[in-house]
């Protein structure tokens, strides 16, 4: 129960952004679960230099303290015109949310945000999510309490009925699986094979002197797999691609990269990163050169040994053609030769039954639930679920 004065506050200058991103990390003090995000993602998702949507678009973040500065909870909201437009109603979105557990404090921070929203002719919300792609920091964790991989959110338990009290639905569901390289279906080791052998399609990884190319490839195949399934779905472009890559050239394992052709035409994708939330863990999430030398000391001798998949998938038109067995036969012959001992596939939404059952296929067993709420601002206004198998 909060008993002393508060007031929430707008980030504003050096000094209030850092108690954004450091003010809150008390409330995992006892959690051994717990990675802290790196403090460089969040201030680069607020840059409107670093974060290309905000050209489009706005942010705004704000702290809640109290009368000894303590901060008790934080959020932010932001909308980019276009992804807010591609909606039924202007949907915005808020994110990297953190509160005490108190519903004064949550819905003081909502309430907020949403107002906000409503000056720029938003109608609806969506939370807690990021402004740019669903791939990272997206979805409130709502089931399987583990050790999250870097990228996907982790939050308190209570969490969940914060939200839910203040009006908030569950808009889909998002599904992560987990499986270790001997744990393989040995049905979808022989397809895959099979498909090899028949030497139909070609799998490429990534190999930094054709990145311009393998950057198109991997592009357009990504535009080909996901567009039929977001209402929201923003193109990538080759440019795009290019900048991911050189973002990630620190974690990059190239041949975690992975296109597959038929003929010279890019059909099918598989995108994993090596897990860096377990170096991370061994810092306080702060990019000082300290930390960045742990970073570098621990990533050499080893220490990464889980990958996780944040896009894979197949053109609707191969889809029953065995190239998602030949995307893991291929993945999985490279990891007996690795030193990566786990696979994550993350972010397989409640609306994507096939993808569902291919990783179930594979073996996977699922570890955890994150869920995106959404909050309509029009409360008679009849909610609609994100349309399975859309």
């Amino acid at each position: 129960m909060i008993t002393k004065k508060y007031k929430i506050i707008e980030v504003v200058d050096k000094n209030t952004e850092k108690l954004f991103l450091y003010g809150t990390d008390y409330l995992y003090k006892d959690d051994e679960n717990w990675v802290p995000y790196l403090d460089m993602d969040i201030k680069n998702h607020f840059d409107e230099n670093k974060n290309i949507l905000l050209a489009n678009g706005k942010a705004k973040r704000w702290i809640v303290i109290d009368d000894a500065s303590k901060v008790l909870g934080r959020i932010g909201a932001f909308f980019n015109t276009e992804k807010a437009k591609a909606h039924e109603q202007a949907t915005g979105g808020i994110g990297f949310y953190e509160s005490v557990n108190s519903s004064d404090i949550s819905s003081l921070l909502f309430n907020t945000a949403i107002e906000w929203l409503k000056k720029f002719g938003m109608e609806a919300v969506d939370g807690p999510i990021n402004l740019g792609e669903s791939t990272g920091n997206w979805g409130l964790l709502y089931e399987g309490n583990i050790q999250q991989m870097y990228g996907m959110q982790y939050h308190p338990k209570y969490y969940r009925e914060l939200f839910e009290e203040f009006g908030f639905k569950i808009y889909y569901k998002q599904f992560t699986y987990r499986i270790k390289p001997n744990e393989v279906s040995e049905r979808m080791f022989r397809i895959g094979k099979w498909v090899d052998l028949k030497k139909r399609f070609t799998a490429r990884y990534f190999v930094e002197s054709e990145k311009e190319n393998f950057s198109k490839d991997l592009a357009e195949a990504y535009n080909a797999i996901w567009s039929s399934f977001k209402d929201d779905f923003t193109p990538a472009t080759k440019d795009d691609i290019l900048k991911m890559l050189d973002d990630a050239k620190f974690v990059l394992d190239p041949k975690l990269v992975w296109v597959i052709y038929d003929d010279k035409k890019p059909i099918a994708i598989a995108i994993m990163i090596p897990d860096v939330n377990q170096l991370i863990k061994k810092t306080d999430g702060k990019l000082s050169l300290l930390n960045m030398i742990k970073l570098f000391f621990y990533k050499k001798i080893g220490t990464i040994t889980r990958v996780r998949s944040i896009v894979i998938g197949v053109a609707p038109e191969y889809q029953k053609l065995g190239v998602e067995a030949l995307i893991f036969y291929k993945i999985n012959k490279f990891f007996d030769k690795s030193r990566y001992k786990e696979l994550e596939f993350s972010w397989i939404g409640d609306y994507n039954t096939k993808m569902q059952s291919t990783i179930k296929s594979v073996g996977a067993k699922k570890v955890t639930t994150h869920v995106t709420y959404r909050y309509l601002f029009d409360r008679d206004k009849k909610f609609v679920r994100y349309p399975i198998d859309n």
